[in-house]
């Protein structure tokens, strides 16, 4: 069960990232009167490749998740810890790129 509320933690923190990463965008576009279409998805796709790069470079640096290991009786699994935690929430950055460069292309897509 605590597998299953960590999967779902990290999700809502890929959601809030993405939710932060829009409304920033739109903010400092309207600021500087550079709002376009154009250039909100090139600003997406750019924020959506680094995210995704920075966040899957740090979540495999950070590679400590539990896994299933095996032993001579069974498969026995490990709580999950925050210390093992706090490197897979990289790895939820890297969600957010990806659904980043998915919504950029959907904009694109519909636009």
């Amino acid at each position: 069960m605590s597998s299953l509320l960590f999967v779902a933690m990290m999700f809502i923190y890929a959601f809030i990232m993405v939710v932060v990463v829009l409304t920033v965008n739109a903010v400092v576009l309207l600021l500087l009167n550079l709002w376009n279409v154009d250039t909100w998805l090139n600003f997406l796709w750019v924020e959506g490749v680094i995210m995704a790069i920075v966040g899957g470079a740090a979540g495999y640096y950070h590679h400590g998740a539990p896994i299933p290991w095996a032993t001579p009786l069974g498969t026995r699994l490990y709580r999950i810890k925050w210390a093992v935690q706090q490197p897979l929430f990289f790895a939820s950055f890297g969600i957010a790129g990806f659904i980043l460069i998915l919504v950029g292309f959907l904009i694109w897509q519909f636009h």
